[in-house]
C-alpha cells in the first residue's frame, strides 16, 4: 500500500523535482527531433505540432495516475506502480497506432460533415492562411486551437480503447510487469516507473507522434497548405524554392 500512495501521489519536492525530470526530457527528445527536421517546417509551426504533444502526454498522465488507482482498486493484481507501467507502455505503443486510426477516422468525418474547406484546419501542421498573396501569410491561432481539441479527444479515445483491452487481458499485462519491475525494490520501484519508463516510452512516442500530428494523419505539405485558398479551390504548387522561402517568413 505504501509503494501505491508513493506512486501516484509523488508528495512534496521529491515528487515535484520527479515529474520536473520527466517534462525536461520530454522536451528534450523534441529538440532532438527538431534537429532531424528537413527544413520544411518553421520553428513555429514546430513548436506549434510541439505543444499539441505536451498538451496530451499530460493529460494522459493525469488520466494514467486515475487509471491506476482504479485498476488497483476495483480488478485486483498488482499494485499502482505496476498499472501505471503498463499503462505507459501500451500508450506508447499500441497506442501510437490506435492514435493514427483514430485521428484519419475523425478528419474523413469532419470532411463528410463540414466539408473540404473546413476540416482543412483540424488537419495537423496547417497553421498558415492567405488569400493568394503571399506577402499577407499569417498564422491562425484558431487553427491551433482546433487542432489541439482534435488531438485531445483522440489521445482520450486512445485511452479508452486502451483501458478496454488491459481490463480483458489484466492477466497478460500483469505477467508483463512483474516480468520487468517486479524484482525492484520500493526504492527504485519509482523512479524506474514514475521517471525512466515515461522518458524513454515518451521519447518513442514523441518520434513516432510527430510524423502524425505534422500531416494530420498523411496530408499535404505546409507550404501547399499555404497556397491553398480560403475557398475549397486548390492551387497548383509552386517550384520548390517558393515553398521554402514562404515557410521561412
Amino acid at each position: 500500500m505504501l509503494s501505491a500512495m508513493v506512486c501516484t501521489l509523488l508528495p512534496g519536492v521529491f515528487g515535484a523535482l520527479l515529474q520536473g525530470i520527466l517534462f525536461l526530457g520530454a522536451c528534450g527528445a523534441l529538440a532532438l527531433k527538431r534537429s532531424f527536421d528537413d527544413g520544411s517546417r518553421s520553428l513555429l509551426s514546430f513548436l506549434a505540432d510541439s505543444s499539441k504533444q505536451v498538451w496530451g502526454a499530460g493529460w494522459v498522465h493525469v488520466l494514467n495516475i486515475g487509471l491506476a488507482l482504479a485498476f488497483q482498486e476495483r480488478i485486483g493484481g498488482g499494485d499502482a506502480c505496476d498499472w501505471y507501467w503498463i499503462n505507459i507502455v501500451v500508450d506508447c505503443t499500441l497506442g501510437v497506432l490506435v492514435e493514427f486510426a483514430l485521428l484519419s477516422v475523425c478528419l474523413q468525418l469532419l470532411v463528410m460533415i463540414v466539408g473540404d474547406a473546413a476540416a482543412e484546419e483540424f488537419r495537423g501542421g496547417h497553421y498558415y492562411e492567405c488569400d493568394g498573396d503571399l506577402a499577407k501569410v499569417r498564422f491562425r491561432w484558431s487553427r491551433y486551437v482546433k487542432q489541439v481539441a482534435l488531438w485531445l479527444a483522440v489521445v482520450t479515445g486512445m485511452k479508452l480503447a486502451i483501458s478496454f483491452l488491459m481490463v480483458t487481458f489484466r492477466k497478460g499485462f500483469l505477467g508483463l510487469a512483474e516480468l520487468c519491475i517486479g524484482g525492484l525494490t520500493d526504492q527504485w520501484k519509482l523512479p524506474a516507473v514514475m521517471v525512466l519508463t515515461p522518458f524513454c516510452m515518451n521519447s518513442l512516442q514523441f518520434w513516432l507522434v510527430d510524423g502524425i500530428i505534422r500531416k494530420g494523419g498523411g496530408g499535404e505539405s505546409e507550404g501547399a497548405s499555404v497556397l491553398r485558398p480560403a475557398k475549397a479551390e486548390v492551387v497548383p504548387q509552386g517550384p520548390a524554392s517558393s515553398l521554402e522561402s514562404l515557410d521561412e517568413r
